[in-house]
Parts: C-alpha cells; sequence; structure tokens
C-alpha cells in the first residue's frame, strides 16, 4: 500500500472517530451547562447578571409603651341612645342590635427607649364581643361634640393621660358582652380578621358598670375580664398591643421588604424575549429565601438595570445573589416604544400597529411596549412626567436599531419622539 493511499484511510478514520465522539459523547467537546450559565451557541439567548445593590430598612429598636387603661363608664340601650342623639347624623341602631356607649382614661406611663414616638390611642383599638366570643361590627355612629362622653383621642407623651368614647353595639338578647382594646390580629379568613385574646385588655359590659370588682388576680382577659372601673397596665406595641412582651427589650427590628438590585445584559446575537431569574437572600442567621422575577424584550447588546422586592421575614438580610435563570429567545419586534428616566410614573400617548392612538395614565417608569409587527406607516410616543420632578426619555426602536429618541426634565413635563418609516 502506498504512504498516499495509508495517509487518506488515517485521515478517513480519524474524521469518523471524531465524528463519532460529537455524536456520542458531546460533553467532551461542548462540556454540560452550569444551572444559570449563558448557553454558549450563538444562535440561543444569553445574557448575565449582575446584583448593583441591595437595600432592607432598618426599623431601629423596638418601641414599647407601658399604658394603663381605665373603663370609667358605659351606657347601655336607650341610654346610650339618648346621648347619641346629640350628634346629628346618627341613626338609631340596626334592628336586633343596640348601642353600647363606652368611656375610658388611657394613660402612658412609660415609654421605651426613652424617646420613643408618642403613643396614639386609636378607636381602631376598641371592639365589642358577645359573651360567646363573637366580635360585634364597628356601628356608623359618633359621639356627641360635647360633653363627658366626648371623644378625645390623639398621642400621648409619658406622664399624659387622654379620655375618650367609643360607640359599640351588641345584640339586645346578649347579657354579658365584653369590651376588648386593641385586640390582637392572629390571622384573616376570607379578608376577616381574626382576633386572639393573648395579651388583651378585657373589660365586662355587664353588672353594676360604676363599680370596680376586679381583683389583683384577674388575667384581664377573655376568661376572666375585669370589672368596670377597674384600671391596669402592661407593656404593649405601639402596632400590637396583643401579645406583647411585660418587660421592654433591646430588639432591633428589620423591615421584611428587601429590594435586589440588579443588571441584566444580552451578551448574545439573538433578541431576549422573555427571562427568569432567581434570587437567593442569605439572612444572618444562616437561614436562606428564594424569590423569582421576570422580565422580557431585552435587544442584543443591551444593559437594562431593574429591581425585585423580596418580602419575606422581618430580620436582617445580609447577602443576596443570582442562584439561577431561564432565558427564552425570539424575534426582534418591529416597533418598540421605550420609556425611561427617573421619573416614577408618565402619562402615555402612542400610535398603535393599526394607526390608532392609545393613552395610559399613572405608568410606571421604565416601561416597553412592543409590536411584533407594525403594517401602519406612523410611530409616535409620548410621556408626559406626572410627578414634579424627574426625567423622561422616549425612544423608537424598528427592528432592533434606534430610530427617534427624546428626553425632557422637569415636572410635568413631555417627551416625544415620531416619525414614519
Amino acid at each position: 500500500m502506498s504512504k498516499g493511499k495509508l495517509a487518506a484511510i488515517i485521515i478517513s478514520v480519524s474524521v469518523f472517530v471524531v465524528a463519532m465522539v460529537i455524536v456520542f459523547f458531546p460533553e467532551l467537546v461542548h462540556p454540560p451547562r452550569a444551572p444559570g450559565e449563558a448557553p454558549r451557541s450563538p444562535d440561543t439567548p444569553s445574557a448575565e447578571f449582575t446584583i448593583t445593590n441591595m437595600e432592607q430598612r432598618s426599623l431601629g429598636l423596638r418601641e414599647l409603651y407601658r399604658v394603663q387603661i381605665t373603663l370609667l363608664d358605659f351606657l347601655r340601650g336607650e341610654e346610650a341612645w339618648a346621648v347619641l342623639q346629640e350628634r346629628s347624623g346618627n341613626e338609631p341602631p340596626s334592628p336586633g342590635f343596640e348601642y353600647i356607649l363606652v368611656n375610658v382614661n388611657v394613660e402612658l406611663l412609660e415609654a421605651y427607649p426613652s424617646d420613643a414616638r408618642s403613643f396614639r390611642v386609636s378607636s381602631l383599638y376598641v371592639h365589642s364581643f358577645s359573651g360567646d366570643g363573637d366580635r360585634y361590627d364597628r356601628p356608623d355612629a359618633d359621639p356627641p361634640l360635647f360633653g363627658e362622653y366626648t371623644r378625645m383621642l390623639g398621642s400621648l407623651d409619658p406622664g399624659k393621660s387622654s379620655t375618650a368614647a367609643f360607640v359599640l353595639q351588641v345584640a339586645v338578647h346578649d347579657d354579658k358582652p365584653l369590651v376588648s382594646f386593641a385586640p390582637e390580629v392572629l390571622g384573616y379568613d376570607d379578608g376577616e380578621a381574626q382576633y386572639g385574646s393573648d395579651g388583651e385588655f378585657w373589660f365586662r359590659l355587664y353588672d353594676d358598670r360604676r363599680s370596680s370588682i376586679g381583683t389583683s388576680g384577674l388575667g384581664y382577659d377573655r376568661s376572666t375580664p375585669a370589672g368596670a372601673g377597674h384600671p391596669t397596665s402592661r407593656w404593649v406595641d405601639q402596632w400590637c398591643i396583643g401579645g406583647a412582651p411585660q418587660e421592654p427589650v433591646a430588639e432591633e427590628q428589620w423591615s421584611e421588604f428587601v429590594y435586589a438590585h440588579y443588571d441584566v445584559r444580552n451578551t448574545g446575537a439573538t433578541h431576549i424575549g422573555y427571562y427568569e431569574v432567581w434570587f437567593t437572600i442569605t439572612y444572618d442567621d444562616g437561614s436562606q429565601y428564594e424569590k423569582k422575577t421576570n422580565g422580557s424584550h431585552l435587544l442584543p447588546g443591551e444593559r437594562r438595570s431593574a429591581r425585585t422586592i423580596c418580602r419575606h421575614e422581618a430580620k436582617e438580610a445580609v447577602s443576596v445573589e443570582v442562584s439561577d435563570y431561564n432565558l427564552r429567545g425570539s424575534e426582534i419586534p418591529e416597533v418598540i416604544y421605550d420609556i425611561t428616566g427617573t421619573a416614577e410614573e408618565v402619562f402615555v400617548t402612542l400610535s398603535n400597529a393599526e394607526g390608532g392612538t392609545e393613552q395610559y395614565s399613572s405608568v410606571s417608569v421604565p416601561r416597553r411596549y412592543t409590536y411584533t409587527t407594525f403594517p401602519a406607516d406612523t410611530v409616535y410616543i409620548s410621556a408626559q412626567n406626572e410627578g414634579a420632578s424627574g426625567t423622561v426619555r422616549v425612544s423608537i426602536y424598528l427592528n432592533g436599531e434606534l430610530f427617534r429618541t427624546s428626553s425632557s426634565s422637569g415636572a410635568y413635563v413631555i417627551a416625544t419622539a415620531s416619525g414614519t418609516r
């Protein structure tokens, strides 16, 4: 056999072996892509995600208040209605119900930390309950404008007190109703708040309303409510009195919202029609939480800044990273209207693919409108800043290429771009 024929045979065998390796063992030529790693083929989309910032609000030290509540008096039925008629606009109670007018005194004894904000006295803290434990709806009625039962709500500083009247209602046949001050919301059922009975102020709305029958052994809960007139005090939380600790604790509070800012850049030659990206948040106790968000329409080479809100537990987040992502390529839209800038919301007017005009108010910035096909000849986009400050930029892309752009800065300014294709 000649050397030439031998070389040809060797080359043919080598090509055949290489082809078989590619077919049956592709991972030897193109190793498998790790989760989230950009695809290597130029025909498939690829992107780069970068975390640029993480924000979480510190609520500071937990604010606690030691409050004393005294049930001064209450009127029921005809007595209550006689007083409420002094306020014009009050209607008689609903059939089967009667009013109870409750008069209380709230005193702020201490605040922790010592420079904590004032304690706010609110009618939202007060509810009437049946003897069986069912909460009554609050009636649509107001206390009189003057006199003993005038509402005097407001904010209290340590050492100050406020007297307030609250209008409640109970069923006519209910002979042992209760009143609870600031019940703790334990959860919701079909939108209705479900109230607990742990650590709240509970008083009886029956027996002799002006006599104190409370004792130091009463727990002031639903099973052992205090008698009328008997005062008590405890440490409470401004936003959730029920179940608050009895002693102040120097515990720093954090918002449950974490804002993850990131950049996404299209690193391939294919238009990214849609992407999903997963973020992993790590907290100071070592626990983690994963959140997914998405986006759409990223032109080849384009970089976009975005953010996602991750809501989880109220504890300190120490880091956030991109753990995975998924990309979907698509054809470049024929027309893209792009709105960017520092303005929060804009009023948008644009011409659509059929030659008509569309308008949208309170549009969040940034915003992108895309049209896969666009038969109309004229393209037009304008965006007016709906705020007192900020910038607005509008851009028109035809088949992925910038066609027109315009920008404005200031209160209620308009940016407009248009043209004929």
